[in-house]
């Protein structure tokens, strides 16, 4: 191994051009992505539903209005990666 050059990791790096003109090594992680959308995974409105559905269970609402609280918005946050969705529930 003497004399051998080592590749360094393109971390935080995603320019295709910079990783080959730096000498990084280039994974090829077309076959993981295709794994992880054939798993499927929890869509946006699915993970709405749960949260939505969670509120409901633990019967948030009849505590505010036990605590005297008259005007209720149930609005759910989803995160997914550095996304972030807001929803409010129909009909508050």
């Amino acid at each position: 191994m003497e004399g051998e050059t080592v590749k360094k990791l393109p971390v935080g790096i995603s320019d295709f051009k910079t990783i080959i003109a730096g000498d990084y090594y280039y994974v090829d992680k077309s076959p993981l992505i295709k794994e992880l959308h054939d798993q499927g995974g929890e869509t946006k409105e699915a993970a709405f539903a749960k949260a939505f559905q969670q509120i409901e269970d633990r019967n948030y609402a009849a505590e505010l209005h036990r605590r005297g609280v008259e005007k209720i918005r149930k609005l759910v946050l989803v995160f997914k990666g550095k996304q972030v969705w807001v929803k409010e529930k129909p009909g508050n």
